[in-house]
């Protein structure tokens, strides 16, 4: 799973990680590695790296092999890895069978959501508004180019539509994945289970509408955002 720091991606793994059949593994940082024995993640790294006689299964089971080492070998897991984004060919060559799923969120409140939070990690784009915008219109471009190639197998959640017929979403998450129905999924905020995102304390609630619109009273102090998002848009690619 990808999308933006702040975009609902902890919540859709809350979701998943309420089913029986899934794990919950967050942000594993293995895709890196994976990336870096293949040669990069690019198209082309991936053409050399085959030329020169390297296998798809070969990258499928580096990717394997580390989850086993970490988690052990039976399950289905959740890799919400932060910028998945960049290596999402790379997932879909290697593992053809893996469900893949995008989040969208309302551009002005992801980006107020990302400016305001504290990264335990660091995010040096969630600095600077105009960085957010930069890199924001960054994931569109890369959304936009595999929506065209991945076609039904990218499933592309925007998180208003999400928390305003969860239901409804949660049942397209669960076909989407191949996994059956079951009821803690439709009531994720009472799964117990270790969240250690920023968005540790939201799920833990119903899913609900507060975070829709959240940017509003702030819109004039995040006109560096709006112009240099909308001048992205408005630019030739």
């Amino acid at each position: 799973m990808t999308g933006l720091p702040r975009s609902g991606t902890t919540l859709v793994e809350h979701i998943l990680a309420s089913h029986s059949a899934v794990a919950d593994r967050g942000e594993l940082n293995l895709l890196q590695q994976v990336a870096v024995a293949a040669g990069g993640n690019s198209g082309e790294a991936l053409a050399r790296y085959f030329a020169g006689g390297g296998t798809r299964d070969a990258l499928a089971g580096l990717y394997l092999h580390l989850l086993d080492e970490r988690f052990g070998a039976t399950g289905r897991i959740v890799d919400k890895t932060i910028d998945a984004s960049r290596c999402l060919g790379l997932i879909a060559t290697i593992l053809p069978d893996a469900p893949l799923i995008w989040m969208r969120r309302d551009p002005l409140d992801n980006a107020w959501s990302a400016f305001r939070t504290f990264f335990i990690h660091g995010l040096a784009w969630s600095y600077d508004l105009a960085d957010i915008a930069h890199h924001m219109q960054l994931e569109d471009r890369l959304l936009a180019y595999w929506q065209t190639r991945l076609g039904d197998r990218l499933l592309v959640v925007p998180y208003g539509a999400l928390v305003d017929a969860p239901g409804e979403w949660t049942r397209r998450l669960l076909e989407h994945c191949g996994l059956a129905e079951e009821p803690g999924v439709f009531a994720p905020h009472e799964t117990e289970r270790a969240v250690a995102t920023a968005s540790a304390l939201q799920v833990r609630r119903p899913i609900n509408r507060d975070g829709l619109g959240v940017a509003e009273p702030y819109r004039a102090w995040l006109q560096p955002f709006v112009a240099a998002y909308q001048r992205a848009e408005s630019s030739p690619t």
